[in-house]
């Protein structure tokens, strides 16, 4: 529906979960919609059609289960097997590789390229100790994490949460 902005979110290449910017083009929407696993319903990027129904079941859920890894599935009420998995095409990964999403950090607005979201989230990485490293933002400093780095700024108090990155 033209005008009406869908929320959805995509798994990247490196595993993690991105909220795309927007959607509102028919056909987009569509599309994707045609890309959710039948399993976990997530979108990913590593997602493989199975020929005949053309659902599609994404790497994780075929890692985790044996029977997926050879398309056999709950196809509208009715269990096949013996499908063959097949790698998205072309028109799919373009459409993939050009979709807007955020970035997953809080306080950074930064949209990009699915295909470009993964570098990106790379650059949130402290080099010294490999952990991720988010700015937030603290009403009082006695708000803070202990050992936390942060600065005031126009009243207003910043600072670095590290996590491991997965």
């Amino acid at each position: 529906m033209p005008g009406v902005l869908q929320p959805f979110s995509v798994i990247t290449p490196s595993g993690r979960q991105v909220d795309v910017a927007f959607s509102n083009d028919s056909s987009q929407i569509s599309a994707l919609r045609s890309l959710e696993c039948i399993q976990c319903r997530n979108i990913t990027y590593n997602g493989r059609k199975i020929d005949g129904c053309h659902h599609t079941i994404c790497q994780p859920c075929i890692d985790n289960n044996d029977s997926l890894a050879t398309g056999e599935h709950n196809c509208d009420g009715i269990i096949v097997t013996g499908k063959t998995l097949t790698s998205y095409s072309i028109e799919t990964r373009t459409l993939l590789d050009n979709l807007i999403v955020l970035c997953p950090f809080s306080n950074c607005n930064q949209k990009a390229l699915l295909s470009d979201v993964d570098q990106h989230i790379r650059d949130h990485i402290n080099p010294a100790n490999g952990s991720l490293s988010e700015i937030q933002i603290a009403n009082d400093p006695d708000e803070l994490p202990p050992n936390s780095r942060w600065i005031e700024h126009e009243g207003i108090i910043y600072f670095v949460v590290e996590s491991d990155p997965q």
